[in-house]
């Protein structure tokens, strides 16, 4: 079933579907997380850094991330909508 829907929508094996709200989702917890890391780079390399503190607030960050479920769109959504 699903090989067939790939079929039809034109996607190889090695490609998936996913619902613009889930892109979107990983967009903004990406740009956050580079944002922590990119400011714990400064702080590094300004010698001021409480490394515990940075690993809380690194971890605070990516925890978003990892509760994110990514499941492949399989399109039958969109199709019982209509």
């Amino acid at each position: 079933m699903a090989r067939k829907l790939a079929d039809a929508h034109g996607l190889a094996a090695s490609e998936v579907i996913f619902s613009r709200s889930v892109v979107d989702d990983l967009q903004a917890h990406q740009f956050v997380i580079q944002q922590a890391v990119s400011d714990i780079r400064r702080d590094l390399s300004n010698g001021v850094i409480d490394t515990e503190q940075a690993l809380a607030w690194l971890v605070e960050c990516l925890e978003p991330f990892l509760e994110t479920r990514i499941e492949p769109h399989t399109g039958a959504e969109t199709q019982s909508r209509r």
